[in-house]
């Protein structure tokens, strides 16, 4: 197997092999030293070369165990312009290298696969002032850009007191004996908040949030969070993404019509089921769709 075979004159090559395979390999041989002294110089010859390290490592990597140990079993000669001691200090460094940087190279691929995810949440509640109603449910949903739906879940919040004003209540369909057998203790739900941040977004120092109407339901949860002594902001980014904001520009730039002035009227026009209408975790599954439908709408106008 030859990955790199550039078939290079063996007049113009220094590191020229004679052989069985009559020099045709020497390409992918300078390619590999080549590869073994960007690895030995580490960070500053990436900022150089202008190559990143999963794309330098998956190059390395292979074409040290494809091109190297079948020269070997070829019984390939070098000449003396590259002595043999090079050779078997490559071969060495073929082998830990590859152990040492793979680790680095799976946390940086780790990393970006965490930037393209983002926790779409959904409350209800028992009104519109996050100071004096009460935090009734959390739905979250993962999102990632390739895989779609990750993780979802529902977290019921307990109270000793609820304060729900009867058009929450007939929203929500509240009940109180019901909340309190589906309930958990804030306590609880922040601490799975937390465990949701440490499975689906390790690679963020914190996460960011998406909905509709993001920033009603980021009050609700703040105040949860304070409740228990717990920091918000050490957990969510400040940053966060609005789908309402995003059909406001896109009806701007006559994309969508002006009339998708709601969610529902959004759900509508993109044909998106929701199962649970006024469920927080319905409405949070239906936003994320509704995130994917605004940017597949988005590519095909551009």
């Amino acid at each position: 197997m030859r990955f790199f075979d550039c078939t290079i004159h063996p007049r113009f090559c220094p590191f020229h092999c004679s052989g069985r395979e009559n020099g045709t390999e020497s390409g992918s041989y300078v390619l590999f030293c080549a590869f073994c002294l960007l690895y030995a110089f580490g960070l500053p010859a990436f900022r150089v070369t202008g190559l990143t390290e999963p794309q330098v490592f998956r190059f390395f990597a292979f074409s040290s165990r494809c091109f190297f140990f079948e020269s070997f079993s070829k019984g390939i000669r070098y000449r003396k312009t590259l002595p043999r001691v090079v050779l078997i200090l490559c071969t060495w460094i073929s082998g830990t290298l590859t152990g040492k940087q793979s680790s680095r190279t799976q946390k940086a691929l780790q990393r970006h696969s965490f930037m393209r995810r983002l926790l779409f949440i959904d409350t209800e509640t028992g009104g519109i002032d996050p100071q004096k109603h009460s935090l009734l449910s959390i739905g979250v949903v993962v999102w990632d850009a390739f895989e779609e739906e990750l993780f979802s879940d529902e977290y019921y919040i307990r109270s000793r007191k609820y304060n729900v004003t009867k058009t929450a209540a007939r929203l929500n369909h509240f009940d109180e004996n019901r909340q309190n057998d589906l309930a958990l203790d804030p306590e609880c739900v922040v601490e799975k908040l937390i465990a949701i941040k440490e499975q689906y977004f390790g690679g963020y120092q914190s996460v960011p949030l998406a909905g509709h109407n993001i920033t009603f339901d980021i009050q609700f949860i703040k105040m949860m969070f304070s409740s228990c002594g717990r920091s918000f902001e050490k957990l969510f980014s400040h940053r966060s993404v609005d789908t309402y904001s995003i059909i406001k520009y896109l009806s701007d730039c006559k994309i969508l019509p002006d009339e998708i002035n709601s969610s529902a009227k959004a759900f509508k026009y993109f044909k998106i089921p929701v199962n649970g209408r006024h469920t927080a975790l319905g409405d949070a599954r239906a936003t994320m769709q509704l995130y994917s439908k605004l940017i597949s709408k988005l590519k095909e106008k551009s």
